[in-house]
């Protein structure tokens, strides 16, 4: 198990009566940095970029979060904070022959697995866990999977009232790090570190994706080129052969391009090997959220196949397709006969369930089909505005510049909720392969970059004077209620 480090910063503060901080309060000239209701400010971006920060917290080894158990001794319920949660495979060690056994769900039930195992050697630890938690465990995890040991993270941004930037010499190699620590807000007027991150995570300006809202009129002509574009390849010739089941594969622009760009360091399977399972509620955070499930106000548009279209397999053998004949027999003897040939063995994986139901569907003497298939080719809704992401960069004289990576529609009204995207870095790479059909949306997209704010709002917080406090008059005059170092 991995060390858990908590509030650092009272235990670095104990060895050196004073140290180098900058304390920034959520008024004056610094209420630009907290402004919710920018997305830009540095609030801001942390809330719309809130799946990227269990990757920066695992990059710290879990310093500036809380457990369960921490909370809970300053008196914080966990209801009042975000949480991450990681997962760690469940590992039993033979201490003889010293060898590790990972434990993997099977279809059994936790009693039936442990009743078939406990008289194998390299299960004999597993009978020492708690069966309650063992049990929990067992239920989160997938058949066929590695069991994982669970563990909940706690922190918050949503209620930040003050910015703390500390250098901490780092004593082996006699250079400083510095770290931005977050003091929110509590019910009862007291304070607490809810949150810490190392200001060199913030330098790679590219792992964060940055919000601009497009006016009614730019809005309004996005959504009818995107809409255009849809229903052109909606009834398209290669549309008309899939319908009627002439040809295997269509994918409609929204199969493609309605899936929202994420930057590459949005890791979330880390270099420990913990997999960082996300952030609670994330979807209700920032500006813009996308629901877990489909809005009743949004309406898809179908495109509906009249029959499946052929199935048949390869032969590598002779360079032909195969395709499959409904004869007079049962479908038990021709699966058997299927499954025999020893060039369709692949066929065994198959779920003879669905080919059953071809079986079935199948007049005598025809072809075998799959079962014909809906895909949605437009989500349209009466409400709605529009925005884009973008990424920042600079460019080969090192001029900061903006690149706008999605487009997004939202509903306009009550919570923004993303119900409609287009992922334009990806339209610009699959351009050429799609021809005509995206050119005119992408153009316009491309038109919108020049205007966008290509400055980080942040960058002052690093270079303002730093003024030198004891800590313990910082934690007075904070109100801060975790005085105690934690190791």
């Amino acid at each position: 198990m991995r060390l858990i480090l908590l509030l650092t910063l009272t235990l670095y503060s104990q060895f050196s009566p004073a140290q180098n901080f900058a304390l920034f309060e959520n008024k004056g000239a610094n209420k630009k940095y907290f402004d919710q209701n920018n997305p830009n400010s540095f609030i801001g971006v942390l809330l719309n970029n809130i799946d990227f920060l269990p990757t920066l917290i695992d990059q710290n080894n879990y310093q500036g979060v809380y457990d369960a158990f921490s909370l809970e001794k300053m008196g914080i319920t966990t209801s009042e904070m975000l949480s991450t949660t990681i997962a760690n495979p469940l590992l039993l060690l033979n201490y003889e022959t010293n060898e590790v056994t990972i434990l993997i769900k099977t279809k059994q039930t936790l009693n039936e697995f442990i009743d078939s195992v406990q008289e194998i050697p390299a299960y004999e630890n597993l009978m020492l866990f708690d069966r309650e938690k063992l049990q929990a465990f067992w239920d989160k995890s997938s058949i066929d999977c590695p069991v994982h040991i669970f563990t909940n993270f706690y922190f918050d941004i949503r209620h930040t009232e003050a910015l703390l930037i500390e250098n901490r010499e780092l004593v082996k190699d006699s250079i400083f790090e510095q770290w931005l620590h977050f003091i929110g807000a509590l019910p009862n007027g007291n304070r607490m570190i809810t949150f810490s991150l190392r200001t060199e995570q913030l330098a790679d300006n590219s792992c964060f994706k940055f919000v601009h809202f497009l006016d009614e009129n730019l809005s309004k002509s996005l959504h009818n080129e995107y809409k255009k574009q849809a229903f052109n390849q909606s009834n398209s010739e290669i549309s008309r052969q899939w319908r009627n089941g002439d040809v295997a594969y269509f994918t409609p622009i929204l199969g493609s391009f309605d899936i929202l760009n994420d930057p590459p360091c949005w890791s979330f399977t880390t270099s420990s090997g913990l997999r960082l399972i996300g952030v609670a509620d994330s979807e209700k955070i920032g500006s813009l959220h996308q629901p877990k499930q489909e809005s009743e106000h949004v309406k898809t548009i179908q495109i509906e196949q009249k029959r499946g279209h052929i199935f048949y397999y390869f032969s590598y053998e002779t360079g032909d397709s195969i395709f499959f004949i409904k004869t007079n027999e049962s479908f038990q003897d021709a699966y058997q006969t299927l499954v025999n040939h020893t060039e369709l063995s692949d066929y065994l994986a198959i779920d003879s369930t669905l080919l059953s139901n071809w079986w079935q569907t199948a007049t005598h003497g025809d072809s075998l089909r799959e079962s014909p298939q809906e895909k949605v080719f437009w989500k349209d809704t009466p409400i709605y505005e529009a925005a884009v992401y973008y990424q920042l960069s600079t460019d080969e004289f090192d001029v900061p510049r903006a690149a706008i990576s999605d487009l997004v529609f939202y509903f306009s009204k009550d919570a923004k909720e993303i119900y409609l995207s287009y992922n334009y870095q990806m339209a610009k790479d699959i351009e050429e392969f799609y021809g005509a059909i995206l050119k005119e949306l992408n153009r316009s997209i491309q038109n919108i970059e020049p205007y966008l704010n290509p400055l980080i709002t942040w960058n002052p917080l690093k270079n303002k004077y730093r003024f030198k406090y004891e800590f313990y008059r910082l934690q007075k005059k904070l109100k801060l209620i975790n005085e105690t170092p934690e190791i």
